[in-house]
């Protein structure tokens, strides 16, 4: 008869995604994941697969999160460049905070070059942040904010860079001043 689970698959899949963004995936040990998350390592196996199984679960569940953060902070904002303003402020927010700058982007210069399973997720992700960012151009070009040479899938890209960049500065501890001169310089080519 097979026993019930008594762990919370999400509570577990947190803990593991925090200890491969401290650590990267090559610096993880499955020990490591054991430990953090106290589970047994059949059991670990048993509920998400081998390391790279659980690193690609972990990837989904930062992404998920990052991504509702993005629209939880567009939301509040009128207007398609109120939106990306925002949503670069708050970037700016967490790379002051939190110096473990952005997992996929970590985990793409990592392993991309060698594992094209990797190169796939940071591509896909990468593709989510265009997107993001050309549905707040085309709200900024409809409303009347931005011409509409400047709101094209160049902009949406170049922006997705900035964003990308912003959140590696965290591994090099930024201060505000130098975060906030990044954000207005990239916000002003929006004007």
């Amino acid at each position: 008869m097979a026993r019930n689970r008594e762990f919370d698959d999400h509570e577990i899949l947190a803990v593991a995604t925090d200890v491969f963004w401290r650590k990267g995936y090559e610096g993880t040990s499955v020990q490591d994941l054991v430990e953090a998350t106290g589970l047994s390592r059949g059991s670990l196996y048993g509920a998400f697969g081998d390391k790279e199984q659980l690193f690609r679960k972990a990837l989904a569940h930062f992404e998920e999160r990052s991504f509702s953060g993005f629209q939880v902070v567009a939301a509040g904002q009128t207007g398609g460049v109120g939106k990306i303003q925002a949503v670069f402020e708050q970037a700016a927010e967490s790379t002051l905070s939190d110096c473990r700058g952005c997992l996929v982007a970590n985990a793409a210069t990592e392993l991309s070059s060698r594992e094209p399973w990797m190169a796939e997720i940071g591509e896909a992700s990468r593709r989510g942040l265009e997107r993001f960012f050309q549905s707040c151009l085309d709200l900024a070009v409809a409303g009347g904010e931005l011409e509409s040479g400047k709101g094209g899938p160049a902009m949406a890209r170049f922006l997705t860079n900035a964003l990308l960049g912003l959140r590696v500065m965290a591994k090099m501890k930024p201060t505000r001043e130098l975060l906030s001169d990044i954000v207005a310089t990239t916000l002003s080519i929006l004007n």
